[in-house]
């Protein structure tokens, strides 16, 4: 997995624990 896409995957991760 590129690097980018583990970013985007953490940060989707994150935002929906958020909401």
């Amino acid at each position: 997995m590129a690097k980018g896409e583990t970013d985007i995957v953490t940060i989707a991760k994150d935002q929906t624990v958020i909401v």
